[in-house]
């Protein structure tokens, strides 16, 4: 089974596992504006063309359902937004079976709190020949990592 996890955000990435192998993971792709960055839907699917084209067909795309906190400002909110839309689009477009799971069930399934180094660490103990989770900054690679082996346990 194939199964492709999706961190949405602008720090975020998209894994796939085949069994529970790791297969393939890049960061979002982003480009850059005036003020800041935004998640490029041009590159985005050129990315997927090619998971597509080098591993064949994939089972079920699973994307992390995102939600605006009283913390962000309205800027942040409507980018964090569209950043989740653009990719939810991207996998719909390309005819994945998309499935949506919220940040505390799959974290609370693999054992896991909000804090981000606890996700990279479970990534590089269960994948432990692979250098994707190599830095602090891949946390999101990890997130997308562990949400696809998520979705694998739980037979989506």
């Amino acid at each position: 089974m194939k199964v492709l996890g999706c961190d949405p955000g602008k720090k975020g990435a998209i894994a796939l596992i085949s069994g529970s192998e790791l297969v393939h993971v890049f960061d979002m792709p982003v480009v850059a504006l005036k003020k800041g960055t935004k998640v490029c839907c041009h590159t985005l699917n050129d990315h997927l063309a090619a998971l597509f084209y080098e591993h064949g067909p994939i089972d079920v795309a699973v994307l992390e359902t995102v939600h605006a906190t009283p913390q962000m400002g309205v800027t942040s909110a409507f980018d964090f937004g569209r950043s989740s839309g653009v990719v939810e689009m991207a996998l719909v477009a390309r005819g994945l079976r998309l499935e949506q799971v919220q940040p505390a069930a799959w974290k609370k399934a693999l054992g896991l709190d909000a804090n981000k180094n606890s996700s990279l660490a479970l990534a590089r103990a269960k994948w432990p020949g692979s250098d994707a989770f190599s830095l602090q900054k891949h946390e999101g690679r990890a997130e997308a990592a562990l949400i696809a082996e998520w979705a694998r346990r739980n037979g989506l």
